[in-house]
């Protein structure tokens, strides 16, 4: 082979090569542009909407209405309404009848409706100043009521009976040397008797409400009557209202006309010293009874039982 020859063979191999070159480069445009458009578009549309209309919404709306409105509402109308009920005037309004019904007994039984009044409010806060004290110290004077509290057993609860019942002899020395008490005396055994009954029947044997049972694990507060609790501020956060004292309707109906009984008969002269001398006998009768149970718990009975009792009632 010639020269001449070569040279047109390489000529040959490079015009073809040069043909492949160009048919890849009319092919390749192709190609990317096929990839490209099939990307691109597959990817940002998919994920973005997806994401993020699905998240937002789903979370903010459903947090916020449901806390707020449930617990605001649910908590201020309970507590403020109850905590107003307790007042003096609201006690008086509750409890009308039963007032009502205290006066009428004042005006039939005493003398003088005014001195009735008078003897019956004495004792009223004479019973609520005194049953304080008894619990404030522990002494020979005391000892009977802090027995009541720590026991419940047929002494507890009779000598309570005694010690009510004859409180009234605390006027004998007046009358002995002045021939008066200088209070009316039917109002007096009126409200003696109506104190100690509603203390040992209905609170006591009927329970009728909770509010004495929280005296005896609270002993400074309730300790009645309970209007005198709610202006001295010692009723007992418990009771959220003011106590309805219907119950003390029967007692105030039996014990007057008992009373009325007993006064028509006094009023006879037959009768007359009988009952006098009777109700002197069981005066002193009550008090004998108490002094000698008040010495034999407070001097026989074991002292460490005695401040034991003391300190769990004043622990309550």
């Amino acid at each position: 082979m010639n020269n001449d020859d070569k040279k047109i063979d390489v000529y040959e191999k490079d015009k073809q090569q040069n043909d492949i070159n160009n048919l890849y480069n009319d092919i390749n445009p192709e190609i990317k542009e096929d990839i490209k458009p099939d990307v691109k578009p597959d990817i940002k549309p998919d994920v973005k909407p997806d994401i993020k209309p699905d998240v937002k919404p789903d979370i903010k709306p459903d947090i916020k209405p449901d806390i707020k409105p449930d617990i605001k509402p649910d908590i201020k109308p309970d507590i403020k309404p109850e905590i107003n009920k307790i007042t003096i005037l609201n006690s008086i309004t509750e409890n009308c009848l039963s007032w009502i019904l205290l006066f009428i007994a004042m005006y039939i039984l005493s003398s003088n409706f005014v001195k009735g009044i008078i003897t019956f409010f004495f004792i009223f806060f004479a019973a609520y100043f005194g049953h304080v004290e008894f619990h404030k110290k522990n002494n020979i004077f005391t000892i009977l009521h802090q027995y009541h509290h720590n026991n419940d057993n047929f002494f507890s609860h009779f000598i309570h009976y005694v010690i009510e019942l004859g409180f009234p002899c605390v006027f004998l020395p007046l009358y002995y040397y002045y021939d008066t008490i200088f209070l009316d005396e039917w109002t007096l055994m009126f409200s003696t008797i109506f104190y100690s009954t509603i203390h040992n029947i209905n609170y006591g044997y009927f329970r009728v409400n909770d509010v004495h049972s929280l005296h005896h694990k609270f002993p400074f507060t309730n300790v009645g009557p309970d209007l005198c609790d709610i202006m001295l501020n010692t009723k007992n956060k418990l009771n959220t209202t003011v106590e309805n004292t219907n119950h003390y309707i029967p007692n105030i109906i039996i014990i007057t006309i008992l009373l009325l009984f007993l006064k028509r008969l006094y009023s006879n002269v037959l009768y007359q010293n009988i009952l006098k001398k009777s109700l002197i006998g069981f005066l002193i009768s009550c008090a004998i009874i108490t002094v000698t149970s008040s010495l034999y718990l407070y001097f026989i009975c074991d002292d460490k039982n005695k401040n034991k009792n003391f300190n769990r009632q004043n622990s309550l």
